[in-house]
């Protein structure tokens, strides 16, 4: 795992984290969209952009190729 991954699955526990906080009782967890297909794409929306941009950022630093180098 580079370090893109990584901060990328501390984002997503945070989001998560804060998902799981918002709705504190077991009648709002299903509706925390955990379960559903909005929860799913709330995390896509949320996470999976940090991710990328974290991945670009690497790639355009020169990724895993220049780090060997060092």
């Amino acid at each position: 795992m580079i370090w893109a991954d990584r901060v990328a699955v501390v984002w997503a526990g945070i989001v998560l984290a804060a998902i799981l906080w918002i709705s504190d009782s077991a009648d709002k967890f299903d509706h925390a969209m955990l379960g559903t297909t909005f929860g799913i794409e709330l995390m896509l929306k949320t996470v999976l952009p940090v991710w990328l941009i974290l991945r670009a950022i690497d790639w355009v630093t020169g990724g895993p190729k220049r780090r060997r180098t060092y």
